[in-house]
């Protein structure tokens, strides 16, 4: 569903491509890093 949304999101947006890439920048880095850190970097 989410992966779904962000495609969806890139078709209507190609404006928006660099927000959809930092945003999937920070959710691999937190599969890196864990959960936990993840949040302390987006707060």
């Amino acid at each position: 569903f989410f992966m779904a949304k962000i495609n969806n999101f890139k078709e209507g947006n190609k404006a928006s491509n660099h927000v959809i890439n930092d945003i999937m920048f920070l959710y691999n880095l937190g599969l890196k890093r864990g959960l936990s850190d993840h949040i302390e970097v987006l707060l």
